[in-house]
């Protein structure tokens, strides 16, 4: 009983890990992809002429 108990505590505890890499992962690869952009904007013809 209390071998089946742990199994499923470290399973919760995995997903939830699982679900809060996922999403700092994502939020890290937005805010990459938005700097990458200003640096794109920044860097163009554009932005030059003015």
């Amino acid at each position: 009983m209390k071998n089946k108990r742990l199994t499923y505590l470290i399973a919760i505890i995995m997903t939830i890990l699982l679900i809060a890499i996922g999403i700092g992962g994502k939020i890290y690869m937005d805010k990459k992809s938005f700097n990458d952009e200003m640096v794109k904007v920044v860097k163009s013809n554009e932005a030059k002429k003015v």
